[in-house]
């Protein structure tokens, strides 16, 4: 979020809670119609991007903004279709946003932790992945937590998420179409939503 808050703190308290300030110093007025510009510098921290879908809230005497997760809005829904995969497949798995861990099964996954670089890539790009040696993928940046694999949730108009595998065992393609079959449900869901 910003400009008050860290990405991983929700002023509904859906998700962490409000951390102290990062401010950057930078003023801006609103014009007459009320809009105000984020400046560019703020934009690219956040990988902010032109048509980007904002939530816009308050708390307390803050004007409180963050990029949209349709999927927060579908936290049970996910929870259960999460439980259903991992009772399927007895894996580990996890429900990302674009940006953080949503719910996970068979594993603890810390939620705080931005996404890694690619990872957000291949979600924001709808993009699956499947286990490469060559080429592993991990969930964060410092190299925790292998992907074995990651299926997108959302369009390319409006990227959402992924269901993830994670990597512990050879996985069957059983356990493949479940994890995409998930996230397919997930897709149809946020289309009706």
């Amino acid at each position: 979020m910003f400009p008050f808050f860290y990405a991983d703190s929700r002023p509904d308290g859906r998700k962490g809670g409000t951390m102290n300030p990062k401010r950057s110093g930078i003023i801006r007025r609103f014009d007459m119609l009320g809009r105000i510009v984020v400046p560019k510098e703020i934009r690219q921290v956040l990988r902010l991007k032109e048509g980007d879908p904002m939530e816009i809230g308050i708390c307390g005497e803050s004007i409180v903004m963050e990029r949209y997760q349709p999927l927060l809005y579908l936290e049970d829904t996910c929870e259960k279709h999460l439980r259903v995969l991992a009772g399927n497949c007895s894996i580990a798995c996890a429900i990302l946003s674009t940006e953080h861990v949503l719910a996970s099964r068979g594993i603890t996954l810390p939620e705080a932790p931005c996404l890694a670089k690619r990872v957000r890539m291949l979600i924001e790009e709808q993009k699956t992945y499947l286990n490469d040696d060559a080429d592993p993928l991990y969930l964060f940046d410092d190299s925790r937590y292998r992907i074995h694999a990651l299926y997108p949730v959302g369009t390319k108009e409006q990227p959402s998420g992924a269901v993830i595998l994670l990597h512990y065992r050879n996985v069957s393609p059983e356990e493949l179409a479940c994890a995409r079959q998930t996230a397919d449900t997930l897709t149809i869901l946020l289309k009706e939503e």
